[in-house]
């Protein structure tokens, strides 16, 4: 194996502990919504993305969120594509 396969191999063993932590992971966006739940404004998968990093310190992009536009309040769960 070379450096490089080495290297992409750590890589992506680090990306793995990441998701299995950030699976047990709860995040809270403030957003504003009518008297039935309804948001004025949807959460879009690069709002989690920023949240993570904002929280977290983690950078992940949002094309690897797999989760339709929030647009209710509530508890949502959000899936990394490959799951």
């Amino acid at each position: 194996m070379t450096a490089h396969q080495k290297s992409q191999q750590t890589l992506v063993e680090k990306l793995k502990v990441m998701i299995n932590t950030l699976k047990e992971t709860n995040i809270t966006l403030d957003a504003e919504a009518n008297d039935t739940g309804k948001l004025y404004g949807k959460i879009h998968a690069k709002d989690i993305a920023s949240k993570l990093t904002t929280d977290f310190g983690v950078e992940v992009d949002s094309d690897y969120l797999s989760m339709e536009d929030i647009s209710n309040a509530g508890t949502h769960t959000i899936k990394f594509n490959g799951e």
